[in-house]
């Protein structure tokens, strides 16, 4: 939902006119309707915006109240197959330093934090039958077979003498 000049998107709640009570986190067992909480802005209320940029992507712009935190939760960004998403800071290319504690003082652009995620490292396991090979395998770094090492296959192939 949008923010508006004159209210400020909440969050959702079981029950018309509630406090937030649905989450992400929500267990969800039958069908249900959940509601819209808005905070009223009363008039001459000092309000700022905070930009969340991924790079030179704008991902949100969210109001907030002067002097006020985001409170339950911020954008988030999903993972990719290389970086972890880590949170928000004021700088580009800093550490994270901005969360649902950080009160607002002023307009803002925060910026993404990424971790590199190192590649999956694996090894090549050659299971030998005598002087054939019988089976190559790569295992993950740091991981055993367990139970599946009695039914690695046994097709033996012949292996290559130089």
């Amino acid at each position: 939902l949008t923010d508006t000049a004159t209210h400020i998107f909440k969050g959702w709640s079981v029950t018309a006119g509630g406090a937030v009570n649905f989450t992400a986190t929500t267990a969800v067992s039958a069908d249900i309707t959940v509601y819209a909480v808005w905070h009223t802005i009363p008039p001459g209320t000092i309000t700022h915006t905070v930009v969340f940029m991924d790079g030179a992507t704008e991902t949100a712009r969210l109001p907030i109240l002067d002097a006020e935190s985001f409170g339950a939760s911020l954008p988030s960004l999903t993972d990719t197959a290389t970086h972890l998403f880590k949170g928000w800071s004021t700088t580009a290319g800093g550490t994270v330093n901005f969360t649902t504690a950080t009160a607002a003082i002023a307009d803002i652009t925060v910026y993404a934090v990424w971790q590199a995620t190192p590649p999956a490292i694996t090894h090549l396991v050659i299971f030998m039958n005598g002087v054939t090979k019988s089976t190559r395998l790569l295992a993950a770094a740091g991981a055993s077979f367990g139970a599946s090492l009695s039914s690695i296959p046994d097709t033996v192939t012949p292996l290559v003498q130089g």
